[in-house]
């Protein structure tokens, strides 16, 4: 069965490459032996990778025996990659974790591209949570903000697959054509990049935004940690009993405003 995971559709050429450099396999090797030469011949957290990657290769080819699309090789690396950060960053804390950098400062999208942050709260005990908005040009400046309420009660991950849904039905209501979408959450923020359907609860949400973002000349989506999302944290704090928006932020956001 290792055929599956190693010879099929370009898969020795993806195991050859320069993540794992794996060029020479004995055939008819059994999945334990295909372990044991994974973890004799790659570093400690590679090879956690690598276990990651066949786990995401078999469900690729399972998807694409039922007629589905499945994961594009170049992506499935990045996406182990984030896995195994939030595995680790989940299990064990505080523990120094080997992880790409990720910006903690709000930077200014290009000209002519419009950035629009997002995020997600949860009120203790009650059955709705907001999702706010901001989009801001390459001088900082709001373009334009929302705030909406939405009912029931969903985990962490799908709010914030909620939030990137409202900015992308307000970037296509106002017809912007370049954009990037920016939010906190890792876990949908690299669902939304590798365009992967298949992580649950939120995959039908991950589906519209990709669909509704080919409308757009540019589009991208990327990850930023709490500390450089803080307008739309301040903003997702308001109350509203169905929504807010505007083109001036609230004074109060002011001193959040470059962050």
């Amino acid at each position: 069965m290792v055929h599956v995971v190693y010879d099929c559709n370009g898969l020795k050429e993806y195991w050859a490459a320069e993540h794992f450099r794996i060029k020479q396999v004995a055939e008819n090797l059994s999945f334990w032996s295909w372990f044991e030469l994974l973890h004799n011949s790659l570093p400690k957290e590679v090879f956690h990778l690598s276990v990651i990657a066949c786990w995401k290769i078999w469900e690729r080819r399972n998807r694409m025996m039922h007629g589905e699309e499945g994961m594009q090789l170049e992506a499935i690396f990045p996406w182990c990659q984030a896995f195994l950060a939030d595995y680790i960053d989940i299990q064990f804390g505080q523990l120094t974790v080997t992880k790409m950098i990720q910006p903690v400062i709000w930077a200014p999208p290009p000209r002519g591209t419009l950035k629009i942050n997002v995020d997600a709260a949860f009120p203790a005990n009650a059955d709705y949570f907001n999702v706010s908005l901001v989009a801001r040009d390459e001088d900082g400046l709001c373009v334009w903000w929302r705030v909406v309420q939405i009912r029931g009660r969903v985990s962490p991950a799908e709010g914030e697959a909620q939030a990137v849904r409202q900015a992308i039905i307000t970037a296509h209501r106002f017809h912007w054509s370049s954009i990037i979408f920016e939010g906190d959450c890792l876990r949908v923020m690299d669902a939304l990049r590798c365009g992967d359907r298949s992580l649950t609860p939120f995959g039908a949400i991950v589906d519209e935004c990709l669909f509704v973002a080919r409308s757009f000349i540019s589009c991208s989506f990327s990850f930023i940690k709490r500390e450089g999302n803080k307008l739309a944290h301040v903003l997702v704090s308001l109350t509203v009993s169905n929504f807010l928006e505007g083109d001036s932020l609230p004074s109060f956001c002011s001193l959040a405003s470059g962050a």
